[in-house]
């Protein structure tokens, strides 16, 4: 008897949505959902079983490979990213991708929901979901360069702006803490790093980051594309930095460093941000070894300012530099700032003092080309990611 390929398809969120709206609405988005995959996915390919969670999928085409598995992916990051409307209610859905049922899991439901704070948050999601639908985004730049000669290089970060009605920008701290409280990062962060994947593609000199929340590096099988695309345009995704916020916690420590390995393994460079404040640990840092840590401002603000300040900056300076080869110290906006960092011994600097974030206007080439990141490459096995690689890895 011949064996058909199982796919779960999960809404995270649904019982948040249950609690912080009605059963009604959760049940209706539950039916959208089933609608969108309908129309998306042939009939003649798919089987399709509804579940109170969302649906499983079995393949009963002639023959599954990567062309089907990333149109299953594709159908997947297409459905989360796009808000949908039940009544007068906007909402996103988090949706999970697994070959696995074990994997069918609902997100828990704190006690404690506040619906109001929910709510709000959603929507703020809804309008930044909804800007990725209508292209109304746009990347500022950021850069990273070397303390003893400013116009070298390091690389350049992305930092994403929404634009309002009136043509301005919506900075990032008004959407993006919302949607990582409600869970809603892995769809934003594959767009965004999609996004930059083009931008590198078209623009050969550039060297950019962007920005992953530690809660998307989950067991979701949407991953495969991303890491596909990286693999399969090796020029490209070495000039990618990764950079982990720290603001949450990942689901799952040992899923987030396989994936940041399978990242690294495709030919990218990780980066730990903000280090030494939120959720960052050294345990973490140790595991993961990133390319680069970026030491969160505080310590070259603030913190600088205190009778032991410029000691634990050079502190945390010798000791990022065990874990990995690029240190960059984060928060220089002024001369003070830079006297701060140069005393602790920085070589990489970010901040205000040498450009603030701006929206490219013109791509011709630089005067000075970034610099090349060296090779941090460690003797060690190969992680793969077992749970949603395992369709793919059927393929090889």
């Amino acid at each position: 008897m011949k064996s058909h390929l199982q796919f779960m398809i999960v809404i995270e969120n649904l019982a948040c949505i249950a609690a912080a709206y009605s059963d009604g609405v959760a049940g209706r988005v539950l039916s959208e959902i089933w609608r969108r995959f309908d129309a998306a996915l042939p009939v003649s390919d798919w089987e399709r079983e509804e579940e109170p969670y969302g649906l499983s999928l079995r393949f009963v085409g002639p023959r599954f490979d990567e062309a089907r598995l990333e149109e299953l992916e594709e159908v997947v990051q297409s459905a989360a990213l796009t808000p949908l409307t039940v009544g007068k209610v906007k909402l996103v859905v988090a949706l999970g991708l697994s070959q696995n049922e074990g994997a069918a899991t609902v997100r828990y439901i704190n006690r404690n929901l506040n619906i109001a704070q929910y709510r709000a948050d959603m929507d703020a999601a809804v309008v930044a979901y909804a800007a990725l639908q209508s292209g109304k985004v746009r990347f500022a730049e950021q850069p990273i360069v070397a303390t003893d000669s400013p116009e070298k290089l390091l690389y350049r970060e992305r930092l994403i702006r929404l634009a309002d009605a009136a043509g301005g920008g919506i900075a990032p701290g008004a959407f993006l803490p919302a949607i990582e409280r409600l869970g809603l990062t892995g769809a934003f962060d594959r767009w965004v790093i999609m996004d930059t994947l083009g931008e590198l593609e078209i623009n050969p000199d550039l060297l950019l980051g962007c920005n992953v929340s530690a809660m998307s590096l989950s067991a979701d099988g949407c991953w495969n594309s991303c890491l596909r695309g990286l693999r399969a345009k090796p020029d490209v995704a070495r000039r990618l930095v990764i950079e982990v916020t720290e603001t949450a916690l990942p689901a799952d420590i040992g899923t987030a460093t396989d994936l940041l390995f399978a990242f690294k393994d495709a030919g990218c460079r990780i980066a730990l941000d903000d280090f030494g404040s939120g959720y960052s640990s050294i345990a973490f840092a140790r595991v993961v070894r990133p390319d680069i840590i970026k030491l969160d401002a505080i310590f070259v603000g603030e913190t600088s300012e205190t009778i032991f300040g410029s000691e634990m900056l050079s502190s945390l300076i010798t000791m990022s530099s065990c874990m990995s080869s690029l240190v960059v110290v984060e928060g220089v906006e002024d001369a003070h700032c830079l006297a701060v960092a140069q005393l602790a011994g920085a070589q990489w600097l970010q901040g205000y003092h040498f450009g603030r974030p701006e929206i490219p206007q013109d791509r011709s080439p630089a005067a000075t080309p970034p610099v090349r990141l060296p090779n941090t490459d460690r003797p060690r096995r190969r992680h793969v990611i077992r749970q949603p690689l395992a369709a793919e890895e059927t393929l090889r």
